[in-house]
């Protein structure tokens, strides 16, 4: 299903192939892979709260600055792109991206008033980081480094709900998970291990 919002991803008008040197975002909610519960029971994790938004993506790639949908990139502002430009420029992440020097893939959620259909009660569009891959090694920067790297230019992280030794079950996960993070509405998380940054 894809919201009426989000309908511009999959239209063609100004917008290149997604670059194939950055894997697209393809967050999972735990509760949908109750398998990965076994797996990474005992194991220090990391769980951030899935923001309700559209993926976005910006590239730090040599000489090449992108701005990047789910699916491809965005070569100018336009109706169905102006808030990925809008939070480019509120953070001024081009810039902050180029002065880091670093050949990194930026990933986040951007959310607002007018972005599938305002889940997360916006009153102006914002950008949280998730994730940071490295164009040159190909790996994911852990969670720590990427917290490194949101504070060096400014960007705010998504919602951090849970650091620790990951318990058997749901029921007593979510009793150790900071409430504040959790509203009612959204109690949906996303996990990674802290010491390799896999995603779950």
């Amino acid at each position: 299903y894809v919201h009426q919002t989000e309908m511009y991803e999959y239209n063609t008008s100004g917008k290149n192939t997604f670059p194939s040197f950055c894997p697209r975002t393809n967050e999972e909610r735990i509760q949908n892979v109750p398998n990965a519960m076994k797996k990474l029971t005992g194991i220090e994790v990391i769980i951030t709260r899935k923001q309700e938004g559209t993926s976005t993506t910006f590239v730090q790639n040599k000489e090449q600055f992108l701005v990047c949908g789910r699916t491809t990139v965005w070569t100018e502002p336009s109706k169905d792109s102006a808030h990925y430009f809008e939070v480019e420029k509120k953070y001024d992440i081009s810039n902050k991206m180029k002065e880091l020097a670093k050949n990194i893939c930026i990933q986040g959620e951007t959310t607002g008033p007018k972005i599938n259909g305002n889940r997360m009660n916006r009153k102006e569009n914002d950008y949280e980081v998730f994730n940071i891959w490295n164009t040159e090694s190909q790996t994911y920067q852990d969670y720590d480094t990427v917290t490194e790297t949101c504070v060096a230019i400014g960007l705010k992280q998504v919602p951090l709900v849970f650091r620790g030794i990951l318990p058997e079950n749901m029921s007593e996960l979510i009793e150790k998970m900071n409430p504040d993070m959790l509203p009612k509405q959204y109690k949906t998380v996303q996990a990674q291990t802290a010491d390799k940054g896999e995603l779950v």
